[in-house]
């Protein structure tokens, strides 16, 4: 009786844990949850490219550390919100997904601050990002425009 439990436990601990290891997880860690990249990248290379079920999945990495993972779906479909929800779990770690006030209803923020997401209808791109890079981001931007 002890065995199943101890079996059960291991899958879960084996399917849920990969799945929340995106957003701030290492090369090598991505390289484990869903293969080699498909796509060649070049060793120096910063972004690699995944395909995980009928998704494709960039991955910028900066500081050996993926900051920012943009779902899309094959020939720019759309994805759908429950689909786009369900993405979003896997990224939220131990938080909440919640929509950013006055940026619509594609915005999200995550309840711990680290991260946020936005999709983008147009591309059918769903992006999840985390704060650090964010920051940084607006920080250069701020400095190229002075």
């Amino acid at each position: 009786m002890r065995h199943p439990f101890l079996l059960i436990a291991c899958l879960l601990l084996t399917t849920v844990l990969p799945a929340s290891a995106q957003l701030f997880s290492g090369i090598a860690e991505c390289d484990a949850l869903y293969g080699p990249p498909v796509e060649p990248t070049a060793q120096t290379s910063d972004v690699r490219f995944y395909k995980k079920d009928d998704l494709k999945l960039k991955i910028l990495f900066t500081e050996a550390r993926a900051h920012v993972v943009t779902f899309s779906a094959p020939e720019a479909k759309k994805i759908e919100a429950p689909r786009q929800l369900e993405l979003l779990a896997l990224s939220a770690a131990n938080a909440r997904w919640e929509p950013v006030e006055g940026a619509g209803p594609t915005t999200w923020q995550r309840s711990d601050g680290l991260a946020y997401a936005f999709y983008e209808s147009a591309s059918g791109e769903l992006t999840v990002m985390t704060a650090e890079y964010l920051e940084k981001s607006a920080s250069d931007t701020a400095t190229v425009s002075q």
